[in-house]
């Protein structure tokens, strides 16, 4: 009888306060202490929990550049079942990314976190700017790889996946995205998990920069997007087509379909 008033005692304060078993609503995830997915469980008894959602901000931004725009949102990637461990929930990041092509061709380009912002966040998107690329170098089949892909031979090589012995395939700079986005359109991404990082103090106050795929190239062995020419000048012919600077914030940034900020106030003309 005893453990028959305990149990119902447990499960009433839980229906009472859904947090009440949650191990707080906030977990030291990062260096902000941003409110992370930290629930209440509704089964003690059992080898798992189940999660109830609490809203948390995001990592966002917004920028019009000179030849397109950008909008990005980044969170704490949603888990409805997942091993109780007081104060942590380890289960990585997610992003929801719109570029638009202001441009009047496609554009053949990668989307990739650097590790600078632009402090002035200007209309242009220079390397100089925003700095080198990072996250984890990717690997791509060669154009001469593909070539003999129906051959029968294998071109893999030893050490495929440990950075060395990539016969036929070629580095490729960090990105979270690739894609060729026609002229005057705007792409969508949903990225499920970003792969490289794990809490949102990571990439807070660090730049995302849609570059020319041909310009993402390595400089002194590190990657960035280079938008000078051959004598070092800035080419605006090569610069980036969208970049913006990634803040805290509540509500988090989405595009028009035009490419404007979405929920943006019309200012009329005179």
């Amino acid at each position: 009888m005893f453990k028959i008033v305990a149990l119902l005692t447990v499960l009433a304060v839980t229906q009472a306060d859904p947090i009440a078993y949650g191990y707080g609503a906030y977990a030291h995830a990062n260096a902000y202490h941003a409110p992370v997915a930290m629930h209440a469980p509704v089964a003690m008894n059992q080898g798992y929990y189940h999660y109830h959602h609490v809203d948390e901000p995001f990592l966002s931004c917004f920028e019009a550049n000179t030849a397109g725009s950008i909008s990005v949102n980044i969170k704490p990637r949603s888990s409805h079942y997942g091993f109780g461990v007081a104060g942590h929930v380890a289960v990585g990041l997610e992003a929801t990314i719109n570029v638009f092509n202001g441009g009047t061709d496609p554009a053949d380009v990668i989307i990739s976190f650097t590790e600078q912002s632009d402090a002035i966040q200007g209309t242009s998107c220079t390397g100089a700017a925003y700095g080198h690329i990072i996250g984890q170098t990717n690997y791509e089949m060669s154009e001469a790889a593909e070539d003999h892909a129906d051959d029968g031979h294998h071109h893999h090589g030893y050490g495929f996946g440990f950075g060395y012995g990539h016969m036929g395939y070629t580095a490729v700079a960090p990105s979270v995205a690739r894609t060729t986005i026609a002229a005057s359109m705007m792409a969508s991404f949903h990225i499920d998990q970003i792969e490289g990082f794990t809490s949102m103090a990571q990439l807070a106050g660090r730049g995302v920069i849609v570059c020319l795929k041909d310009q993402a190239v390595q400089v002194d062995g590190k990657w960035m997007c280079k938008t000078t020419d051959d004598t070092g000048a800035e080419d605006a012919d090569l610069e980036g087509i969208a970049c913006c600077n990634l803040h805290y914030s509540e509500k988090g940034d989405t595009l028009d379909a035009d490419g404007g900020q979405y929920g943006a106030p019309v200012i009329a003309s005179e």
